[in-house]
């Protein structure tokens, strides 16, 4: 059976959306680091100043680690059409969908409400309800299903 395009298309985001993931990490990291209290990065106070969102933030950051890793793989599962990349990538949904209400919970506590967290929130949804919509379609498991060629 031939790849379904959308599986084509997730594949690709997710190669491309795991990258730029641990970019964003990095930046994320950064805010740890000894030179970061000397910034004028608003975040470097709340960190300083609130014990558990910094656990929060070195959470994230490990899980983050993880979740890319598995969104990376996933999308060269699904660019191979092998069953574990398509499980691999509805997981990272799964835990995408969790991490950003979370994530979005935490940063109404700490950093007050706002029209840009709550949209921040909603957008960040948008991909992976997709990608678990789309893994789910009849032809993407008939596909997953079939032999693989090589």
């Amino acid at each position: 059976m031939k790849r379904p395009t959308s599986v084509t298309v997730f594949g690709i985001l997710n190669l491309v959306f795991a990258v730029l993931g641990v970019a964003g990490l990095a930046g994320t990291m950064a805010l740890f680091a000894p030179s970061a209290a000397s910034s004028h990065n608003p975040l470097v106070p709340i960190i300083q100043n609130h014990p558990v969102y910094a656990a929060w933030m070195q959470l994230t950051i490990a899980l983050g680690l993880l979740g890319t890793a598995a969104q990376f793989l996933g999308g060269m599962g699904l660019l191979k059409v092998r069953p574990w990349g398509r499980q691999l990538s509805m997981g990272f949904a799964i835990y995408a969908l969790i991490m950003v209400v979370a994530g979005s919970g935490m940063n109404l506590i700490f950093l007050g409400g706002g029209l840009g967290l709550i949209l921040g929130g909603v957008v960040g949804l948008v991909y992976p309800a997709l990608l678990l919509g789309f893994m789910r379609r009849p032809n993407v498991i008939a596909a997953f299903a079939a032999p693989a060629k090589k």
